[in-house]
C-alpha cells in the first residue's frame, strides 16, 4: 500500500455511500504539497476555492444558502462562509 492510499480509498469510499458528491485531499508541509488527490465532482464554489477566489467561493456559497430549504444544509454553507471570511494566505517561506 502507497503511503497515502488510506486516505485516498477513506475519500472514494465517502463519496461511494454518497457522504458528500466529491473532495479533495492535499498534504504537504509549509513549502511542498507532497500529495494531492481529488474524486468525484466539484460544484462552483469548490472550483473556486481550489483557486483561491475567496470571494467568488463566498458568493457562490451565499447563493447555494438560499436555494435550500434544508435548515440543516443552510447551517453548514453559514458556517462555511463564516470559515471563508477567516482564511489568511501568506506567502510560501522562501
Amino acid at each position: 500500500m502507497a503511503r497515502f492510499d488510506a486516505a485516498r480509498l477513506l475519500l472514494e469510499r465517502a463519496i461511494a455511500e454518497r457522504a458528500f458528491p466529491g473532495g479533495i485531499v492535499e498534504v504537504g508541509t509549509d513549502r511542498d504539497v507532497l500529495w494531492r488527490f481529488g474524486a468525484g465532482t466539484l460544484g462552483m464554489a469548490s472550483t473556486a476555492l481550489l483557486s483561491q477566489n475567496w470571494d467568488l467561493a463566498g458568493r457562490t456559497f451565499a447563493t447555494a444558502r438560499t436555494l435550500t430549504s434544508d435548515k440543516a444544509e443552510q447551517a453548514y454553507i453559514t458556517a462555511a462562509i463564516r470559515d471563508l471570511s477567516k482564511v489568511h494566505v501568506t506567502a510560501p517561506k522562501e
